[in-house]
């Protein structure tokens, strides 16, 4: 038996929250966090929802490296912020790939 705070209020709102597939972590908690004020949903729904959202590279992190824990809202984003973070920008690895050069000895599957 359920009890009135289980029940997801406002679920049509669902839609509005993007799949968190890893290149839009940031992106997601924003959308996640201010459709839940709307929804009036809790911090464990909010978890829910999350699960019921992954998709990717960010199913696959969360099933080797999450699932089966008891984690509370604020660290289950915080890892997946840090896991999907990204350290370095655009244009410094551009760069980087743009400086790269094979050497004659190097075969092209160890260059890659």
């Amino acid at each position: 038996m359920t009890s009135q705070d289980e029940i997801l209020k406002n679920p049509s709102l669902l839609s509005t929250i993007p799949n968190l597939n890893g290149n839009n972590a940031g992106e997601f908690f924003r959308v996640l966090e201010e459709t839940a004020v709307l929804g009036q949903w809790s911090k464990p729904q909010l978890i829910a929802i999350g699960k019921l959202k992954l998709e990717s590279r960010a199913r696959c992190f969360y099933d080797a490296s999450l699932a089966g824990q008891d984690l509370d809202y604020k660290t289950w984003k915080e890892k997946f912020l840090k896991q999907f973070e990204d350290g370095q920008s655009f244009a410094s690895n551009f760069s980087r790939f743009s400086s790269a050069f094979q050497m004659e000895s190097e075969r092209v599957r160890d260059f890659a």
